[in-house]
């Protein structure tokens, strides 16, 4: 059986990174920190991500900017 999941090091963010824009993802930085939530925005060096997490303590969006040159892969659920 094969996986679920798909898996962008950092040498892919530029091709294949805007294709999950939107979609619930994991980001695994260098740190061993893991984010989970949705991409919600791209820039040039960085990305935005709402933390799913923390919506239970406030009704504002709790939200992650992180430098691409922290992240060592992003994680999402391959679309069935």
């Amino acid at each position: 059986m094969g996986t679920r999941f798909i898996r962008l090091p950092a040498r892919d963010f530029a091709a294949k990174l805007p294709a999950l824009q939107g979609a619930e993802v994991h980001v695994v930085l260098h740190s061993g920190t893991t984010h989970k939530g949705i991409l919600h925005e791209i820039g040039a060096s960085s990305l935005v991500l709402w933390d799913t997490n923390r919506a239970w303590y406030s009704r504002k969006r709790h939200t992650h900017t992180i430098a691409f040159a922290e992240v060592q892969e992003v994680i999402s659920d391959r679309a069935s």
